[in-house]
This record gives structure tokens, C-alpha cells and sequence, in this order.
């Protein structure tokens, strides 16, 4: 008996490695890395033939940044501040209500500029094919296999 969804799952699962590899590496090339925290945060699920790159909710700032209206919360700036500036104490709070009031006003540089390629960058059409093409290979392969068992009975 065929188990295509177990070799479904492998290659999936190889496949969305690389891929979540990848943007860990181009979230650091970006230098967008501050803490670690989002680099730590990336997994990978499969299961059944579907497969999911999780990663924390604020992946969505990272790529599309945060545009002007209502200011972001101060506590995770907070935390940038320490991370990335390396500023702590009374200080760090004062500098995360100046980001958090230039945001609120300007947005932020990513989301002036279109977005970060931290995605596009990594997901491709080309990729997104290759993996296809990886797929129907293997489930073409297995049900040769299979086939050729058959007949051999």
C-alpha cells in the first residue's frame, strides 16, 4: 500500500526548512534583528500534507511595517530599545515614547518604503514551482513503485 502522504510530508517538510533557514538569514541581512526573539519564534508544522511557517504575530510590522494613525504599544518598544539600541532604564522608556509618537505620526520606515523583501525575497514563484515540481516527482515516483510491486504479485 502507497503511503503518499508520509513522502508528501517529508518533502514538504525539507522544503519549508530551507525556506524558514532562508528567512531567518535575510531577517539578519535586513538587520532586522534585534533580540532573537523572531528568529527563535520561526518554526515549521506538517502534518497530512499541508504544511504552515509560523513565526510571532508581529512578523506582519517586520514586513509590512506599521503605518501613521494610532501609536504602537510602548512595552514591545520598549524591549526594541534595550535589544537593538542597547539603552535600558528611564532612558529606554523615554526613547520608546519618541518612536512610538514618530510612528504614530510618520509610520515606520518600512512601511514608507513599500515593505521589507523579507518575504518576496524568499518566496518566490520560481520556488514556489520548484517545490510543485519536487512534489509530483515523488508522488509519481512512489505510485511507479507501487505499481511495479503490483505487478510483480
Amino acid at each position: 500500500m502507497i503511503d503518499i502522504s508520509r513522502e508528501v510530508d517529508n518533502v514538504l517538510r525539507e522544503e519549508l526548512e530551507s525556506i524558514a533557514k532562508d528567512l531567518k538569514a535575510k531577517h539578519i541581512e535586513l538587520g532586522q534583528k534585534a533580540s532573537g526573539d523572531w528568529v527563535n519564534s520561526v518554526e515549521v508544522q506538517v502534518q497530512g500534507g499541508h504544511g504552515v511557517i509560523l513565526a510571532n504575530d508581529y512578523t506582519k510590522y517586520i514586513v509590512h511595517g506599521r503605518g501613521a494613525g494610532k501609536q504602537p504599544p510602548i512595552d514591545p518598544l520598549e524591549k526594541w530599545v534595550n535589544d537593538k539600541l542597547r539603552i535600558t532604564g528611564k532612558d529606554a522608556r523615554s526613547v520608546a515614547f519618541a518612536v512610538a509618537f514618530k510612528i504614530g505620526k510618520e509610520g515606520t520606515k518600512t512601511h514608507q518604503e513599500g515593505g521589507s523583501e523579507l518575504i518576496d525575497s524568499i518566496i518566490t514563484k520560481e520556488r514556489i514551482q520548484k517545490i510543485k515540481d519536487r512534489l509530483k516527482t515523488e508522488i509519481y515516483f512512489e505510485i511507479n513503485e507501487e505499481l511495479k510491486r503490483s505487478l510483480k504479485q
